[in-house]
């Protein structure tokens, strides 16, 4: 019987590490149909030789902004994430309650890129740069935004709120505790956006879950995961330790290399690593999720890790575990074909302090459904 693609000859990210031996991948019926040393050609109607790059499972990017015409800060998702190897993304509270039902008929429903939501416990979104959406609290209805997220099961994998002080003013903690109770009777994770907030890190990590997700977590503003000395702070261990993930969402103004370096350097690594794309970064200095991930590989660590956190760990953070960010038999049939390019690159992160390097990460040809797309 025929199946619709073989990939050959590639190496694969298994137990930790990157494999030198090499492998066959057979897509059919949208799914991963078998992982062989050996393959047969004529099993398949198409045919792509990896050339010993890695086949790694489709990236997962679950901080971006899609909601394009719409809010300030909203893209055309799939030019900057199927595209480049991103083939699961999850907007991060674009839409609330009272806007939700738009955001999934006209964008989430028509992208290429396989997209899901965090929906805003504002009801409005995140619609104006001008207006905070938490900055009044009549926004923050707990019942509208849970019989929402009931009404979409399918398509709303947590809940988003925004902390810092432009965007709640001094209802941070108000704001918060709001999420976290629409989390709870949902029985979903809830984002929470750190950097500039009124009150401390770590009155508002008292107030998480295990699961929850802590994004920026290398931002340089304050409140941040470092004390005044550059040491994690207790209250960060602590939450990691009762099950709290801590999220890059790189973003425009979120991501440092100095943070991100004197943390690792402490042990403390990221859990996931997401792009948090919008229009006011997608032209630098984020670019795409491959770009991020390179960042963390100039950092220091291994590639499999790297990959780890830009597929299987973060699939796991939104409630995807199995049905993203895996390549296995029987699993949804995305992959990227990834080549780690040498040569010379320059990296921004957000306060335009930038660093040369010597290898960058690109995502060749993606996979989506067990069809081969960028042909």
């Amino acid at each position: 019987m025929t199946r619709d693609l073989l990939v050959r000859r590639a190496r694969l990210v298994a137990n930790g590490r990157v494999t030198d031996d090499l492998h066959d991948v057979v897509f059919d019926g949208g799914r991963v149909a078998a992982i062989e040393r050996d393959a047969r050609d004529g099993d398949a109607a198409r045919m792509l030789d990896a050339e010993e790059e890695i086949l790694a499972p489709g990236l997962v990017d679950i901080h971006v902004h899609a909601w394009w015409g719409a809010t300030h800060m909203g893209i055309d998702i799939d030019e900057h994430s199927i595209d480049r190897g991103v083939t699961t993304a999850v907007d991060a509270g674009s839409a609330g309650a009272a806007t939700f039902r738009a955001f999934q008929r006209f964008v989430l429903a028509r992208t290429r890129t396989r997209a899901y939501a965090l929906l805003n416990i504002s009801g409005m979104g995140q619609l104006d740069i001008d207006i905070g959406e938490c900055e009044d609290l009549r926004w923050c209805n707990v019942e509208k935004a849970v019989a929402t997220a009931r009404a979409h099961p399918g398509a709303i994998l947590g809940i988003k709120v925004r902390l810092s002080e432009p965007i709640a003013k001094e209802n941070d903690l108000a704001a918060l505790a709001l999420a976290v109770r629409a989390g709870t009777e949902l029985g979903l994770p809830v984002m929470i956006h750190i950097g500039g907030s009124c009150h401390s890190l770590e009155e508002i990590l008292a107030q998480l879950r295990p699961g929850d997700i802590v994004t920026h977590c290398y931002t340089g503003l304050q409140p941040g995961i470092l004390d005044a000395d550059g040491r994690v702070l207790p209250a960060v261990r602590a939450a990691r330790a009762q099950g709290v993930l801590f999220d890059v969402g790189h973003g425009r103004g979120s991501f440092t290399f100095e943070v991100a370096e004197r943390a690792i350097e402490q042990g403390f690594l990221p859990s996931t690593i997401s792009s948090d794309l919008h229009a006011n970064n997608v032209n630098g200095p984020v670019f795409d999720l491959v770009t991020t991930l390179t960042k963390f590989r100039s950092l220091g660590l291994p590639l499999a890790e790297v990959l780890a956190m830009g597929t299987s760990n973060a699939a796991a953070a939104v409630g995807l575990a199995g049905r993203a960010g895996t390549l296995a038999v029987g699993s949804a049939g995305d992959a990227t074909l990834i080549r780690e390019e040498r040569g010379t690159f320059t990296l921004e992160d957000s306060i335009g302090v930038t660093r040369k390097v010597g290898s960058r990460i690109t995502a060749i040809r993606t996979i989506h459904d067990g069809v081969l797309l960028n042909a």
